[in-house]
């Protein structure tokens, strides 16, 4: 179920849209940084996420790609997702998602709170799948697709997000105890 009270996300930043059934939410709201001004949007998926919507990367200064490439692909998450997911606004930490919707579906890199980024992140997913239908860009059925894979994610309703997606064994191991 997402949560989208502020305080519950948690998050300093103030409510600036009400969902369809009239929940106050954080949508689309600048943080300060050196860069540019990057808007998020906070759901909780029971963790803090911040989902940020890159919809033009040639409008974003060069510095935050790792080469002359602009794209979700080049872009920096390791030094701009750490420096969002310890800023002040977000006072446990936040995992920061940036997306970009396209004709297959919502394309998403994650920055993990404590891990750096990762290949995927269901919760990640589902507040992402969220996001952009609270913000118009998707409906609420999406596949993400991630750098670890795809995940078809539906905000069945209000309170029901559903994730599907493969499962694989990555590893397999014995430990002896003595």
């Amino acid at each position: 179920t997402p949560i989208f009270d502020p305080a519950d996300v948690p998050t300093t930043l103030s409510s600036n849209a009400q969902t369809p059934d009239g929940i106050p939410y954080v949508k689309e709201a600048s943080v300060d940084n050196p860069w540019y001004p990057f808007l998020f949007t906070c759901v909780s998926m029971g963790n803090p996420h911040a989902v940020c919507f890159i919809d033009d990367f040639e409008k974003l200064p060069s510095s935050v790609f790792t080469s002359a490439e602009k794209s979700l692909e080049t872009f920096d998450i390791p030094t701009v997702g750490s420096f969002f997911e310890s800023h002040a606004v977000f006072p446990e930490k936040a995992n920061i998602e940036f997306a970009q919707v396209r004709d297959d579906g919502i394309h998403m890199r994650v920055f993990e709170r404590g891990d750096g980024e990762t290949l995927a992140c269901g919760t990640g997913s589902c507040a992402t799948d969220v996001a952009a239908y609270l913000t118009g860009r998707a409906n609420r059925e999406n596949d993400l697709i991630l750098l670890g894979g795809t995940l078809h994610i539906t905000w069945a309703d209000d309170m029901h997000v559903l994730m599907e997606g493969p499962a694989t064994q990555v590893y397999q191991g014995t430990i002896d105890i003595e």
